[in-house]
């Protein structure tokens, strides 16, 4: 009886110390776990939320014990990048109370387990308060969740940086990239390069890529902003990109749609506008002139959309709406490759618009559902199904594109007797001609304008609204496309 006795007070001990350990909100804390050591001797920082039990989440960031603040849950001044480090902590631990917050003002229920899992989205170990040139690309790279082409140039960065220096990134420290190595690799870029049209292409690329490591470094205060080494010289005013990407006129852009009328129509001033057989299935191969000349004057019409931007838009996105009692096809959240902005693109449903978006919307679920053939083989088969894959797709495709557009060039300057337009053309020329002429109007806005492409305009968005409806959006392109419709 003794036994039975001792063994229920026991267990009613035991509940009343559960339920005390019990509340009504999550506890959230900062906490050093002091029995796991690692190698370089520091202990590890863990969020720890305690609710009906307890959960905790590795913050990839450490310290040795004698640096903790536990009752400030801070890393001590003292510790180097200190300020760096608790910055992390500290974005890490508010993710997690304003997800907290965000179910109890809904009166939803969640868990320690929910509430770390929906707000964190911890990568592999990476040293948190590194400023290696290699940690910081990985860092940007996982962080910003960027598309296969556009790592591809920040690993072309850190080759040419290794190539010129003869270090290998993984032990490169950022700040000795200062401007003096800046302006060294820059000269030995242009000695080493095949062409000065590929020099000046990759001159930008890889000082573009530095800027953006040192930019993700500043602001994580891991360095100071006052080292940048670019603070002083503007490579890209020493090195301008090439006129290969020279913007187009009014002129060359009606000239292109006259064109493609001819290639694709089979009467111009038919308002039925039928296609011609042949077009119709040219149109959905991503080798054919058709194509070529149809996805450039789509991707004007589409606010300057890149090739990458255009590759990923499915047919299901594409909605048909009526605003000002005007058609347009729209298709939301569109987001730009670089930036990973949503915008809407819209384009106006009138003969040239329908000619040049119909017949993608009509096959797409015949294709892979995409609305443009960009992810298919020359066979007409879509077989791409890993990011390298669909990275090497997109290149082919880009480059036939270009192939054709050269041709069309040609062709066209000699229907009008002029150099209308360059004979070195290229797809990426299209996003300087929108932008070019949408500046031209007097009342453009080049906030408006960085939105409509899906650029970022930094602290721009603090002073002056951007905009955030279709409406807003068809009403700033009609200043390109009203004066000459």
């Amino acid at each position: 009886m003794r036994f039975f006795r001792c063994f229920s007070l026991c267990t009613h001990l035991n509940y009343k110390i559960s339920n005390l350990m019990k509340t009504d909100t999550a506890i959230i804390k900062l906490a050093q776990i002091t029995s796991r050591a690692k190698a370089d001797g520091t202990y590890p920082i863990v969020l720890r939320v305690q609710f009906n039990g307890r959960k905790e989440k590795y913050l990839n960031v450490s310290c040795p014990i004698k640096y903790w603040d536990k009752k400030n849950e801070i890393i001590k001044k003292s510790y180097a990048n200190a300020a760096a480090l608790n910055l992390i902590l500290k974005e890490a631990k508010d993710k997690v109370i304003e997800r907290k917050y965000q179910y109890e003002l809904k009166g939803m229920q969640y868990t320690a387990a929910m509430l770390l899992d929906d707000s964190l989205h911890i990568k592999k170990d990476l040293c948190g308060n590194s400023i290696v040139l290699y940690d910081l690309v990985q860092r940007l790279i996982e962080e910003r969740h960027l598309q296969p082409n556009t790592i591809k140039n920040y690993r072309l960065m850190m080759d040419k940086i290794s190539q010129y220096s003869g270090k290998n990134p993984k032990t490169m420290i950022l700040t000795e990239i200062d401007e003096k190595f800046a302006r060294g690799l820059a000269k030995w870029l242009k000695s080493n390069v095949t062409t000065p049209t590929q020099a000046e292409g990759t001159i930008n690329v890889v000082c573009s890529k530095i800027a953006s490591v040192w930019n993700y470094a500043i602001s994580h205060n891991l360095v100071s902003a006052d080292l940048y080494c670019f603070r002083k010289w503007k490579y890209n005013v020493d090195y301008r990109p090439s006129e290969i990407k020279k913007a187009l006129n009014r002129d060359a852009i009606v000239a292109i749609e006259t064109k493609f009328s001819q290639l694709t129509i089979v009467d111009p001033f038919d308002l039925s506008m039928a296609y011609k057989a042949e077009a119709y299935s040219k149109l959905q191969l991503r080798y054919t002139r058709e194509f070529a000349i149809a996805i450039y004057l789509i991707g004007y019409r589409l606010q300057g959309l890149a090739f990458c931007d255009l590759a990923d838009i499915k047919v299901d996105d594409v909605t048909t709406e009526t605003h000002n009692d005007t058609e347009y096809y729209v298709i939301h959240n569109v987001r730009r490759d670089k930036t990973n902005v949503p915008v809407p693109v819209v384009l106006k449903k009138d003969m040239i618009g329908m000619v040049l978006l119909d017949c993608f919307i009509q096959t797409a679920k015949l294709r892979d559902g995409y609305l443009f053939p960009i992810y298919q083989n020359n066979l007409h088969e879509y077989n791409y199904d890993t990011p390298k894959k669909r990275a090497n797709a997109l290149q082919t495709a880009e480059r036939l594109v270009n192939d054709n557009l050269k041709q069309l060039a040609v062709e066209i300057n000699k229907e009008v007797g002029k150099e209308l337009i360059s004979p070195n053309i290229t797809f990426y020329s299209m996003r300087h001609t929108f932008a070019t002429i949408y500046m031209s109007n007097p009342s453009a806005n080049p906030v408006h304008l960085a939105t409509m492409m899906g650029r970022s305009v930094n602290g721009i968005y603090r002073y002056v609204k951007s905009l955030q409806s279709v409406d807003d959006i068809i009403d700033e392109r009609e200043k390109i496309f009203e004066q000459y419709d």
